[in-house]
Parts: structure tokens; C-alpha cells; sequence
């Protein structure tokens, strides 16, 4: 417990440091986290409606990978499909922070009916297929965001895929490492009475007992 309550003190103590950025791309709101270690990760924080019909939520991961941490990004991209599900596929393309970028790859092609992969093409061949990324506007809370997360008390996992998991972090926001890993629909995560904006200072109740910061976007209460 004496080294719980003093790393806890010492997470508290760290200063904030935002590296999420914001865009739109192909009419939905994106947000973009880069960590220290040159990974980046895209998600969809306000689908556009005809994504919403076939189970697209916010948190939703849209690309996963890295930047090499001199303008340029690859990594895994995915499809959605209400009937097929998801498939992932290769993408690449310059990247700098803060501007508009584009990323490209040689994308499958399903049958509508078997779901097989039946062809595959490039994505500056096809209408829209490539991915297009314009600086946008943080979104302002809503009403409901506010009143779902929690700011205290023991809360669960939300908005996170199944299977996937809710990274704890170091410090107040996705600047710093992940320290532990919250499986998605996890209800045992105990939130401390210090927080930073949307990040508060918490500790997961499984068997590691791990403690660190988590954007409580991601938390409701129990």
C-alpha cells in the first residue's frame, strides 16, 4: 500500500502535456494520439451517421503504427463491413502533426456475399479510397459526455472494443507511456480524487494492482 500511495503522489505531480490532435476525414471527426515512442494511433471520435448504422462508436480504431519521426507514417488500416466485419490492410504516407495528411495502400476487395478477398487495389485508383485527413477543431463535451464520466469512485471501461484494451499511462495524456493495460468492459478501476482536465489519476483493482492516468472519455461509473 506504502508504494501504491507514493507512486500515485508522483503521477499526480506530472504536468500536462496534450499530444492528441483532431481531424475530419470523409465527413467523421478523427482524433490522433501520438506517443513518446513514435506510435500513433487514429480513432473515430464523431463517426459520420452512415458509419453509426453498421456499429461504428466512438473510440472506434480506424489505423494503428508508426512514424519514423521524420515525416513519415505507416501502418495497419482497417475496413468496416456490417456484414463481413473488419479487415485490416497496409497504408503509408507523409506525416506532420498539425497539417493535413494522406495515407495509401493497396486495399482488399471483398465479395458481397462470400466476404472472400477476391481482388485487391490501390487506393489512389479507387474514388475516395484514399485516406484523407484535415486539421479540425477540438470537439466542445456534451451535456451526456460530462454527466457519464465519472470524476471519482470506482468506474468501468466503455467505448472500447471488445478485446482490446484501455492503455494507463504515465502522466496526464497520451504524450506519456503506457504503464498498464485495462481490458475494455473492466469494472474494476478506482478512481483518485486528482485529475487534469479529462485524465485522472486511477488504479486498476486486478491482480497487478497497477496505478496510473486514464481519460475518463473512456470510464463510466459502476
Amino acid at each position: 500500500m506504502k508504494l501504491i500511495v507514493a507512486l500515485m503522489s508522483l503521477l499526480l505531480s506530472l504536468s500536462v502535456a496534450d499530444a492528441a490532435e483532431f481531424y475530419s476525414h470523409n465527413g467523421s471527426l478523427m482524433r490522433v494520439d501520438l506517443t513518446q515512442g513514435r506510435g500513433v494511433a487514429i480513432y473515430y471520435e464523431r463517426p459520420r451517421k452512415s458509419l453509426a448504422r453498421i456499429g461504428i462508436r466512438p473510440g472506434q480504431v480506424l489505423f494503428e503504427g508508426r512514424t519514423n519521426g521524420a515525416g513519415y507514417l505507416e501502418g495497419m488500416s482497417r475496413l468496416f463491413s456490417s456484414r463481413c466485419g473488419e479487415i485490416d490492410y497496409f497504408v503509408y504516407g507523409d506525416f506532420t502533426p498539425g497539417r493535413p495528411f494522406r495515407l495509401d495502400g493497396v486495399m482488399p476487395v471483398r465479395d458481397r456475399s462470400t466476404c472472400a478477398i477476391i481482388d485487391n487495389v490501390h487506393t489512389a485508383d479507387t474514388p475516395s479510397g484514399s485516406l484523407v485527413f484535415t486539421p479540425a477543431s477540438a470537439p466542445e463535451p456534451s451535456r451526456q459526455a460530462q454527466t457519464r464520466a465519472p470524476s471519482s469512485g470506482l468506474a468501468c471501461v466503455t467505448r472500447v472494443r471488445p478485446g482490446s484494451t484501455l492503455n494507463m499511462r504515465a502522466g496526464p495524456s497520451t504524450a506519456y507511456g503506457v504503464v498498464a493495460e485495462i481490458p475494455a468492459n473492466d469494472c474494476d478501476v478506482e478512481i483518485g480524487p486528482t485529475c487534469r482536465g479529462d485524465w485522472c489519476g486511477v488504479r486498476h483493482q486486478g491482480p497487478q494492482g497497477s496505478v496510473g492516468w486514464v481519460n475518463t472519455t473512456y470510464l463510466r461509473s459502476r
